[in-house]
């Protein structure tokens, strides 16, 4: 990085060539998307890539199922944390296969703002529930909390069978379809 940004220093003073490293940037970005839609993996590369998806996805599984049992704040903020995982490695290998990894990392994006707007939810209820003479009488915040409590179930109603959709695979079944058509390109 600080080779990077020394390069970028170096081209000139500040506001002289602004715009054409910029532009400069911007190519050599775009040159590195163009290289990378067309890398091929093979063997080891290719068992990198899978073991990294069967890992992640793995985990994501795992916390959907905590979340579903447990139904607890916490465990479905852990599991949005694994959903939004597994949602950046897709998108960044969404570029080698757009039809097929769109419909995920789409589903991903609507479960990760469900589950976010639960996690807002919980932390507004538990900073209401510690103070709640700062916010009128005890039966007012009694009132919003039970708003709340509703909002949170048909979040988490609405979350679970995204979350069903996008783990209902095997991690190495998973891994194994998303690495064979990197390498089959």
């Amino acid at each position: 990085m600080k080779s990077v940004l020394s390069g970028i220093k170096n081209r000139g003073e500040p506001g002289t060539d602004a715009e054409q490293t910029m532009a400069e940037v911007r190519e050599r970005l775009e040159q590195t998307r163009r290289n990378f839609h067309r890398l091929k993996l093979q063997g080891a590369e290719r068992e990198i890539l899978e073991k990294g998806l069967r890992t992640v996805y793995r985990q994501g599984r795992n916390r959907m199922e905590n979340a579903i049992e447990q139904r607890q704040d916490d465990a479905f903020h852990r599991w949005r944390i694994r959903a939004k995982n597994l949602y950046y490695e897709l998108q960044f290998l969404e570029s080698v296969s757009p039809k097929r990894l769109h419909r995920m990392v789409s589903r991903l994006s609507k479960l990760q703002d469900r589950i976010g707007l639960d996690h807002d939810i919980a932390v507004l209820r538990a900073w209401l529930q510690k103070k709640p003479e700062a916010f009128g009488s005890k039966e007012a915040v009694q009132r919003v909390i039970a708003r709340l409590n509703q909002q949170t179930r048909k979040l988490r109603d609405a979350a679970v069978p995204i979350g069903q959709k996008i783990w209902h695979q095997k991690p190495r079944q998973f891994a194994r379809k998303i690495a064979r058509h990197w390498c089959k390109r």
